[in-house]
Parts: C-alpha cells; sequence; structure tokens
C-alpha cells in the first residue's frame, strides 16, 4: 500500500496475507487536501479488501476547493461577476464592485469598504456589494453687490433639481456663476460636491471722447456705476482747447458714472496778434496789424519820410521790408533817422577849414577857412570871400578854401643926388635885390629902413 503526493496511508498493513484475508485500508490527507481514490478505483479513504491475490493500492489525493459566488443589486451597481467559481485553496481572486451613476459603492456584505479587493479561497465565499445613492453637498455663496438664497445649502441625494437664485443690488449686475453661468435664475441638477459662488459686479459704463482739432482726450474708458474720474482735453503743441461738446469750458473736468457718455473735445490753433508800428518821421503798412494763426507769414515794411531813413526794427532787424512768421504775439516797432550828410574840405594854398563833418540834413554848418602864419584866405569855390560862413546842408557838400600868402610893399626912396631899383610888392619872406645909384659926383652912402610892417628903405 502506498500514497501519492499531498497524503499518507497506513501502509504498514503491506505485508503476505493468507488468501481470504480481510485487511483494513486507510488513506490520510494532508490539510488543505482530500483523499481522491484508490488505483483500484475506490472512492472510499478507509475500506476492508479481502485478500484473493497479490494486491499493489496507491491512495491520490486533490487539493481542497471552494466556491466563489458574489451578487449584487444590478440597479445600484455591478460586480465582475465573472470571477464567480470554483477555486484551489488559496486562490487569490479580484473582485471589484463598481456603482452605476448617481451611486456610491458602500461596503461588501462583510462590512470591507473597499470596492476593488483580494480574496483567499480558504473556503466558499458568498459576497454581496452594498451600493446606495451618492450624496451630494450644496454650498453657494454671493461675493460683491448683492445675495444668494444660501438658505438652500444642504446636502442632496444624487440627482436632486434644486433652483438657486442671485440677487443683485441697484445699478449692479450678475457677472457670472464660477460655474461660468451669467443666469439669475437658474436649476442645477447636483451631481457632485458642489461649491458655486455669484460674482456680482456694480454695472460698468464707457466714457468715450472724440476729437475736432487737432488733441487728445486722457481719462476715458469703462468705471463701475458712481465712480469719480477725471478726463482731461490736452491740446497739441500750439493748440489750445475751446470747449466740450456739452458746453463745458473746463478742459479738466470730474464726471460721475451713471450711463454710457460720449464726448468732442474741440481744440483750436493758437492765434497770436501782430502790432507793426511806426516811430516818428515815418510810416509801416499797419494793415497787416490783427490776430492770425500760429505759424501764419505776413510780409511788413517801413517807409521813411522825406529826408529821413529806416534806421532799424525794434527787435533788431535792419530789413526795411521783411517776412515774419507768428509764433507769439508781437509788437514791432520801425525806427528812422534823419538823413545825415557830409561837408568835406579842401584847399588851395596854406590854411585848413574848420566845421568840415557829418550833419543831419537840413542843419546850418559854420564853417571857418583858417589861413596858417602869414598867409591870408582868398576866397571859397563858391566865389564867397567870408573866410566864417554857414552853409544849409542838403546834400553832401565839399568846400574848397583858397589861401595865399601875405604879400608886403618894399617902398624905395632917395634923399637926393641919386636914384633907387627893386621897389614893389613881394610875397612874404622873398629875398629881393634892391639897387641904389648915385648921380655923377655922388657916392652911395647907406640906405636907412623905416619901423613899419611894409619896409620902407631909404
Amino acid at each position: 500500500v502506498s500514497s501519492g503526493s499531498n497524503g499518507t496511508v497506513n501502509s504498514e498493513i503491506s505485508g503476505n496475507y493468507v488468501y481470504g484475508s480481510i485487511v483494513s485500508l486507510k488513506a490520510i490527507p494532508n490539510e488543505h487536501y482530500h483523499f481522491d481514490s484508490w488505483s483500484d478505483g475506490t472512492t472510499n479513504a478507509e475500506y476492508d479488501i479481502v485478500i484473493t491475490k497479490d494486491e499493489n493500492l496507491t491512495a491520490s489525493f486533490a487539493i481542497d476547493r471552494y466556491e466563489l459566488a458574489i451578487v449584487t443589486d444590478n440597479d445600484k451597481g455591478s460586480v465582475n461577476s465573472e470571477v464567480n467559481g470554483e477555486y484551489d485553496y488559496n486562490t487569490p481572486v479580484t473582485i471589484i464592485a463598481t456603482p452605476n451613476v448617481g451611486f456610491t459603492f458602500k461596503y461588501w456584505s462583510d462590512g470591507s469598504t473597499d470596492s476593488e479587493r483580494i480574496v483567499n479561497m480558504t473556503e466558499n465565499i458568498s459576497l454581496s456589494a452594498i451600493f446606495e445613492v451618492t450624496r451630494c453637498t450644496l454650498n453657494i455663496s454671493a461675493v460683491g453687490n448683492g445675495t444668494v438664497n444660501s438658505e438652500i445649502n444642504g446636502v442632496y441625494d444624487y440627482g436632486t433639481e434644486i433652483e438657486i437664485i442671485a440677487t443683485v443690488n441697484n445699478h449692479c449686475h450678475l457677472e457670472s456663476w464660477s460655474d461660468g453661468s451669467t443666469e439669475l435664475v437658474r436649476t442645477i441638477t447636483l451631481v457632485s460636491d458642489s461649491v458655486i459662488v455669484a460674482y456680482i459686479e456694480p454695472d460698468s459704463f464707457t466714457i468715450s471722447a472724440t476729437v475736432a482739432g487737432d488733441g487728445h482726450v486722457e481719462g476715458t474708458g469703462t468705471y463701475a456705476y458712481n465712480t469719480e474720474i477725471t478726463i482731461t482735453a490736452v491740446p497739441d503743441e500750439h493748440n489750445h482747447f475751446t470747449v466740450w461738446s456739452d458746453g463745458e469750458a473746463n478742459a479738466e473736468r470730474t464726471i460721475i458714472v451713471t450711463s454710457d457718455i460720449h464726448f468732442v473735445a474741440n481744440f483750436a490753433i493758437d492765434k497770436h496778434t501782430i502790432s507793426v508800428v511806426a516811430g516818428d518821421h515815418g510810416v509801416v503798412n499797419s494793415g497787416v496789424n490783427g490776430s492770425y494763426d500760429y505759424g501764419t507769414q505776413l510780409t511788413i515794411r517801413a517807409a521813411a519820410n522825406l529826408h529821413y531813413h529806416f534806421d532799424s526794427w525794434s527787435d533788431g532787424s535792419v530789413e526795411i521790408e521783411r517776412i515774419i512768421e507768428l509764433t507769439q504775439d508781437t509788437t514791432l516797432i520801425a525806427n528812422f533817422a534823419i538823413d545825415q550828410f557830409a561837408v568835406y574840405s579842401a584847399t588851395v594854398g596854406n590854411g585848413n577849414i574848420e566845421g568840415a563833418g557829418i550833419y543831419d540834413y537840413g542843419t546850418n554848418v559854420t564853417i571857418t577857412a583858417v589861413p596858417d602864419a602869414h598867409n591870408h584866405f582868398v576866397s571859397w569855390s563858391d566865389g564867397d570871400i567870408n573866410a566864417v560862413r554857414q552853409i544849409l546842408l542838403v546834400s553832401d557838400t565839399t568846400m574848397t578854401a583858397e589861401f595865399a600868402i601875405d604879400k608886403h610893399t618894399v617902398t624905395l626912396a632917395s634923399n637926393g643926388n641919386g636914384s633907387v631899383e627893386g621897389g614893389g610888392d613881394f610875397d612874404y619872406d622873398s629875398e629881393i635885390t634892391i639897387k641904389a645909384i648915385p648921380d655923377y659926383g655922388y657916392t652911395f652912402d647907406g640906405w636907412w629902413t623905416s619901423p613899419t610892417g611894409d619896409v620902407q628903405v631909404t
């Protein structure tokens, strides 16, 4: 008698027996195994055999097997029931409970709360997966200027339909719920825990502006209701703000935003005045005087009275006719001066003229012919013989004074008994020859000179 694996037999009975003897056989399986059969087909682990021939018997054993059965309420969920069946001892089997939509796995009938788990087949197992309706928490609130019906906050069965309401304050609006909806009153279906916030904002309005002219407006945009804002009309260079389209004259103004408003800011180019003024003794084209746009080009001119001439403008320019570009208020004065003429001097002989020079038109100029020593004035080139004279100056004038050397008379006389030669009129400092000729029988005795300016010689 022998045994296969996983068990033993009462092999001590093996031996020789007398024909007809009765022998008791016994097969004993190991733990978690069971007796299957003897090699002669007998399925009793213990039985008596009558010896009638030689016998060689072997006991066969098999591992224990257990039944797995998992079930659930198919309306609420499912299990992987395809695993149901018979398994060898200690075989690990994965069982899975899957809830239907709107339900939550609660536990297995053996108390386990793992929806997916491994069971080891050490016994027959029968399990039920228990599901329950999913419970969803609702929490609604408001941020901003309004309220919601938060009294509905609580826990509800999956799929429950609930109306939520946002109530906004005056001049406010629902910007959106946190889930994107913009409906004030709406019905939601709870399928999960939900936290929903209503964002309530003040109404917004647009303040816009356009311009007429050269400039721009600062401060426009979109603002919340009742916001106090400042808008400013800013002119471009060389322009100025005139008025807003609603009549307001202040370039910077404050607005309380309560509605959409569009403004037009009016600008105009700067204007400047020109005043062209003539000083004494001339005129200007004062017809150009007035107000002009910035950058206007104007021609101004000056004309002097008779016997006067243009000197300069008050800004230093000496152009009698010029073009100016108006960039600021401007006053220009034309300055005039009387014409001036020269008295030039020239001389013939030895002397000079006093009083030559530059004089205003119409001046009575005194000129004097001054002879050098031992000379005398003869006449002016115009025939006037007055050494000191006045001339009325109306143009450049050259005055020529003629001078002559002083002449002296040499008078010769004889006291008798002879004659003299060489007397007459002579230039100052001339060297002359005089001659005394005695009569026959006489001899020259000497000269005698009288003490006078002229020379009298005897």
